[in-house]
């Protein structure tokens, strides 16, 4: 059920055409119930990777866009240490970062 879910959902994001890629932060929604986290694995991820013109293996990723880094983070299977190092690291304009809620115990 859930991978019909996404795959609907992505169809009517591809069937707006819009001119940029789209990029999505893993929220509660993709990871709960039953088969949830095998379709976020099965349909999401793949799509993700097409849209982001990379192979993710999972929902922590950067996009690069000239001098600016934009950061998705999964607050579900969070890797403090990795967003933390991508949180110091140098030679962005700026940086954004994208997640569904912060993640406890550390100030990113």
């Amino acid at each position: 059920m859930q991978s019909l879910q996404f795959r609907d959902a992505l169809a009517a994001v591809e069937q707006a055409a819009f001119r940029c890629a789209t990029l999505l932060v893993k929220g509660n929604h993709d990871i709960t119930g039953p088969g949830a986290p095998e379709a976020f694995d099965k349909v999401l991820l793949p799509w993700l990777s097409k849209q982001a013109n990379e192979e993710l293996k999972s929902a922590v990723y950067t996009r690069r866009e000239g001098d600016d880094l934009f950061v998705f983070f999964d607050a579900y299977k969070p890797d403090l240490d990795w967003l933390e190092r991508i949180a110091v690291g140098e030679g962005e304009r700026r940086k954004a970062r994208f997640l569904r809620y912060p993640p406890a115990g550390r100030a990113v």
